[in-house]
């Protein structure tokens, strides 16, 4: 059995989460499993997670279950604006 993915991963694109081209840190650090995550941004705005595999297995974008948790891709993103306004202050 396979899963019918195509629909979803045409509708599927990324900007770049760093208009300056300077490469952040990684947000999150698994130092012992080789695993660092990034904040990304969608197409429509939305924030989420690109997680690099350890090994050079690759990323993977990570979002965020708004269908069961009512509200949170809206939180989320107001959790980060306001995290990325604070940096640009300092």
């Amino acid at each position: 059995m396979s899963e019918d993915t195509s629909d979803s991963e045409e509708e599927l694109e990324f900007e770049k989460a760093s208009k300056t081209g300077k490469r952040n840190p990684p947000m999150f650090v698994n130092r012992d499993e080789g695993m660092t995550a990034w904040l990304d941004k969608d197409k429509n705005g939305n924030y989420f997670l690109r997680l690099k595999l350890p090994l050079g297995l690759g990323t993977v974008p990570i979002f965020l279950n708004d269908a069961v948790y009512e509200g949170i891709q809206k939180n989320f993103d107001k959790l980060v604006e306001h995290h990325l306004n604070q940096e640009e202050e300092n």
